[in-house]
């Protein structure tokens, strides 16, 4: 809404020619005619160049061209020129609103309004968006109160003076508004949408008040039940409120009618069994009992739901189970449903039932096997090996899997799903690059389908081939973007962009590395910045209950998990920066290659590093050939008069860093990490990784009592293992180094200040370990208990990093490349820490202590001898040959199927 009001400026109004041309001049920026709007505002300029009002108009004019900088520039001019226009201030709190500056927007709305009086309804209502989307709900709720006592008239808003009090968990007072508002209501009709919400959006708040007697009551009444639109919402509400109270009977009847409307919604099966008394953990016999009574009343009230046949399979045991799950998967397999591993995946948790899997899938494979007399469609046996590939692979036995897939691809050689299957097998048993071969194969089965096409681009960036990546998803992309990578950021394709960034700093690109986790970053900007639409679009729709949700949603965007790996990544750089500012220098290479040897050579550096190069240059080249297309065709549109004039697109703004060298070359790079980690910490405090990132940069800060609390944080969260993050084994050997680290490093606490001493000792109470027990004792304890070699092998480096320390280290890794307990993400770690020291591997642990000197060529030999013993698929510790040899056969095979050119064998040109 562009400013509106009194033409007046500093010094006397304009004259009355120039007061009406600033009349059209703001006709014209509504209407968006923003090249007229130009010439009439240089026309005021003209005579009154100090013309404070115009010159924020025109400020605004330009931002809305897209020259934000210089319309804020000029904005501002205006403002010192005319302090007391609230048209001005109003113009910068536009600017700054779509600079994103919201807190500055906020000061200059609050100063056009004390100027304007405080009764300008634009004003006040945009301003509330501002506090809003900042989540200042205190003037939030002051604002949108002036608002309903000036317009009471508009349900409108009431129900944003509600949504603020509900935003700022005032359920009460937001309660109080809708039943005042309830009040003013006549004659309203009986199907009305608006009404219907505002009623549903009030039994919410008291359901989520835990006023459940009071939901009950509501819906209870006839003037308000009937009026539901959602009559389904009202009995969902109505259901939960029954079960919170106990009234399992009433709670019954209402699940009950929501599981005949939709029979496959496990949350209706899963309501209506905790209303039959059925608990979630029926680990006792009489709650066993009683589950199973339930689940056959259940199957027999509902014998065509799959969904409660499923949920059968959760709480049976023994051979119920056994045999409620060979009917189940025999269903699914007989009538070719893909994806029946991945519905039955979360009971392989249960050694129990995923041995009974295992038993029911073979059987069934030898009742549909070619071989016997079966009445069974011929699909069925290919389904069911394709199954047990998949349960194989799940469980870590990749040449049993690799055996059944290959044994589905001779049977059935053009199903893509068989080759992506076999792709995930390789992938997980180390082989990257077979699996990104095999993943080329789906695709090339079916070349229009755009997740295959998106998942042969993903395992060619995990295979170190971005530019080949990029190439695949640009089959799909806009043909008249500037490239595919463009058009992908563009879609915000976060997944792609991510990957992106992995590929590249595992291949040392560390500046489009940083650029990628830069540009995820800012996908989750304009997340949170998309959000301002909303405020007033949800509104006005009576969209009440979503628009909660949305705002919560946004509330913790910065906590999603793409959000989160991006930024770490992003700090491991930055401090692996600080570490060692040489990897600032372009076409560096800092890590191993996808196969895990050695880098490579400079003559392949330089290579490299030309055809970047030459892309670059060429992109260049394409960008100024479309400019100069852009250019001429605007020449041409001019030409024909007023055409020209009324093209206010706004322009493009190009990218000033495309390849990220000014991220890579920033001056600063441990307060770029700290900008990253205190997002972190407010948004993804749950997250141990978070954690142990802070205490690394608190360690090269020297910030002692940080590095304790962020111990002390890291360690509580992984004891909770309250998510998958904090599951990952690997991150408990990373604290304990750490916590090495802390009390080698520490200076002696009794010179310390006692403040600082007593908040130190405050927070290694628990985790640190007792006086007279020595830190080798702890580190030799964790080894026995955890049998982490590598992190026990680290943190030996940081008691005591001298020569003998180092060859034992060594001894204990070689060796646990031939221990049974050794896992492939474990070994591949500790391969790579043998390998670390002459250049620190960003892509897995920067921050971690490196052996110094590396592994020896014939230790590093009989390591990769050993692992591949272990592990035969895997690359990373095959030899060059073995890998060249891999890749001729691979090309070999697939000689025999790729399809004939056009024209060729009969096929049509």
């Amino acid at each position: 809404m562009p400013p509106k009001g009194k033409v007046a400026v500093a010094g006397g109004s304009l004259p009355t020619k120039e007061r009406a041309l600033f009349t059209r001049l703001l006709q014209e920026y509504e209407t968006k005619k923003y090249r007229l709007g130009l010439k009439t505002a240089d026309t005021i300029l003209k005579k009154h160049p100090d013309h404070g009002e115009t010159l924020c108009m025109k400020g605004l004019i330009l931002a809305s061209l897209g020259d934000r900088a210089a319309g804020l520039d000029l904005a501002r001019q205006g403002v010192r020129k005319d302090l007391t226009s609230f048209i001005s201030w109003h113009a910068l709190g536009i600017l700054n609103r779509m600079d994103k500056n919201y807190e500055e927007s906020i000061k200059c709305y609050a100063q056009a309004l004390r100027i304007e009086g405080g009764t300008n309804l634009n004003l006040i209502r945009e301003s509330s968006y501002m506090h809003v989307q900042s989540r200042n709900f205190t003037p939030l709720i002051d604002q949108r109160i002036t608002l309903l006592r000036m317009q009471p008239h508009i349900r409108s808003n009431w129900a944003a003076l509600a949504t603020a009090y509900h935003l700022d968990g005032q359920l009460k007072e937001a309660e109080n508004v809708l039943a005042q508002w309830e009040h003013t209501c006549r004659d309203v009709p009986s199907s009305n949408y608006e009404h219907s919400e505002m009623l549903l959006y009030k039994a919410s708040i008291l359901f989520e008040d835990k006023r459940y007697e009071d939901v009950i009551t509501y819906f209870s009444h006839i003037s308000t039940s009937s009026r539901i639109v959602d009559q389904r919402a009202m009995r969902l509400l109505q259901a939960k409120s029954y079960l919170e109270l106990g009234q399992l009977d009433e709670a019954q009847k209402m699940w009950t009618k929501l599981v005949q409307e939709n029979e496959e919604d496990r949350g209706h099966i899963q309501g209506w069994l905790r209303s039959k008394g059925v608990k979630l953990d029926a680990s006792s016999e009489e709650g066993y009992a009683t589950a199973v009574e339930a689940l056959r009343e259940l199957r027999s009230s509902f014998p065509k739901s799959h969904s409660a046949q499923r949920t059968e399979l959760v709480y049976l045991k023994g051979d119920a189970f056994a045999e409620a799950l060979e009917a189940y998967l025999y269903r699914a397999l007989t009538k070719g449903v893909p994806s029946i591993f991945s519905d039955l995946k979360a009971l392989l948790a249960d050694s129990a039932k995923r041995k009974a899997l295992e038993t029911v899938a073979l059987s069934l494979l030898d009742k549909f096997a070619p071989s016997t007399s079966s009445d069974e469609p011929p699909s069925s046996y290919l389904w069911t090996l394709y199954f047990l590939a998949q349960f194989y692979s799940h469980t870590s036995q990749a040449e049993t899997a690799l055996a059944y897939i290959e044994s589905a691809i001779a049977h059935t050689p053009t199903l893509p799903e068989l080759y992506m299957t076999k792709a995930r097998i390789l992938k997980r048993a180390g082989a990257i690059e077979a699996a990104s071969h095999a993943m080329e194969d789906a695709r090339l089965l079916d070349g229009q389908d755009r997740f295959l096409n998106s998942k042969d681009a993903k395992y060619k960036l995990r295979n170190g081939q971005a530019e080949e990546g990029e190439a695949v998803m640009g089959l799909f992309t806009k043909p008249d973007a500037s490239s595919p990578l463009a058009d992908l950021i563009e879609m915000q394709a976060i997944w792609f962009i991510y990957e992106n960034g992995l590929s590249h700093e595992e291949q040392g690109d560390l500046h489009l590395a940083l650029k990628r986790y830069a540009q995820t970053e800012k996908i989750f900007e304009d997340h949170w910045d998309d959000q301002l639409d909303f405020h007033s679009y949800c509104i006005r729709k009576f969209t009440l209950r979503d628009y909660i949700d949305m705002c919560r949603w946004e509330d913790g965007i910065r906590g999603h998990r793409t959000y989160v790996s991006a930024a770490l990544r992003a700090v491991g750089i930055y401090l692996s920066l600080h570490d060692e500012p040489s990897l600032a220098t372009p076409g560096r290479s800092t890590t191993n290659g996808a196969a895990g040897h050695s880098n490579g050579t400079s003559e392949e550096e330089t290579k490299k590093e030309q055809k970047r190069l030459r892309k670059l240059e060429a992109k260049k080249k394409e960008e100024e050939e479309a400019k100069k297309k852009k250019e001429a065709a605007a020449k041409a549109k001019a030409k024909g008069g007023k055409a020209a004039e009324e093209d206010d697109t706004p322009q493009v703004i190009p990218d000033p860093d495309p390849e990220g060298m000014a991220l890579l070359q920033s001056n600063q790079p441990l307060e770029q990490a700290e900008r990253l980690l205190r997002s972190l910490q407010f948004h993804a405090a749950g997250d141990a990784r978070v954690w142990i990132a802070t205490f690394e940069h608190a360690l090269r800060d020297k910030n002692w009592l940080l590095c304790a609390r962020a111990l002390r944080k890291s360690t509580g969260l992984l004891n909770k293992s309250s998510n998958s993050s904090s599951r990952d084994p690997t991150l408990a050997g990373r604290v304990h180094v750490q916590l090495l680290q802390l009390l080698k490093g520490m200076p002696d606490l009794a010179a310390a200040p006692a403040e600082v001493r007593g908040g130190l000792e405050a927070a290694l109470e628990g985790i640190k370990p007792a006086s007279e027990v020595s830190l080798e004792r702890v580190n030799d304890e964790f080894l026995q208990r955890t049998g982490d070699v590598l992190s026990h092998a680290r943190a030996s480096l940081v008691l005591s990093p001298d020569a003998s320390t180092r060859e034992r280290v060594v001894a204990s890794c070689i060796g646990f490349a031939s221990a049974p307990t050794s896992t492939l993400p474990a070994l591949r770690e500790t391969y790579r820490f043998l390998l670390s020291s002459s250049s620190p591997s960003v892509s897995s642990t920067p921050l971690l202590p490196r052996l110094s000197p590396a592994a020896s060529s014939e230790e590093l030999q009989t390591f990769r001898s050993k692992a591949l013993e272990r592990f035969p698929l895997a690359e990373m510790f095959m030899s060059t040959e073995g890998r060249e040899g891999k890749r001729v056969e691979r090309a070999e095979r697939r000689k025999g199927w790729e399809a004939v050119k056009d024209g060729m064998d009969g096929v049509p040109a």
